[in-house]
């Protein structure tokens, strides 16, 4: 479980990098940066749901 945390941290990551190389505008990457954690927050939050 820990290791597929860690790749899904790491391609949100890399997604946020990738971004910042195409769009160079700072409002933009702040909020693809608020819209990555929001994504991953949910998506961890709905991974805990199905387990139980």
């Amino acid at each position: 479980m820990k290791g597929r945390v860690y790749r899904t941290i790491l391609v949100y990551l890399l997604l946020f990098l990738i971004s910042f190389m195409v769009f160079d505008s700072t409002t933009l990457m702040i909020g693809i940066f608020f819209a990555l954690i929001a994504l991953y927050h949910f998506s961890t939050r709905l991974a805990k749901k199905n387990q139980l």
